[in-house]
């Protein structure tokens, strides 16, 4: 079965929540955005996002968080450094 996710860059991003739903997609892949690199997500952050996307308004179709991408890493990490 093949899912229709679209990326979402989060609360700021131009294309609403409600925009992806009308264009048909049942999947977000999103990441925290706004958490610098280098800096660990929260679990309160996380599900703070994951419940943003997932308990969307009643009568709307629902979507679902299920990729998450663009965990930042800082270059001395990807690196072998520190």
């Amino acid at each position: 079965m093949m899912l229709q996710g679209w990326r979402w860059y989060g609360p700021d991003d131009p294309v609403s929540l409600d925009d992806v739903r009308q264009a048909g997609a049942t999947d977000i892949v999103s990441a925290l955005h706004q958490v610098p690199i280098g800096e660990a997500w929260t679990r309160r952050d996380v599900e703070e996002r994951k419940n943003f996307i997932e308990r969307g308004q009643p009568g709307r179709s629902q979507l679902t968080w299920s990729v998450v991408e663009s965990i930042p890493i800082p270059d001395d990490v990807k690196r072998l450094g520190g």
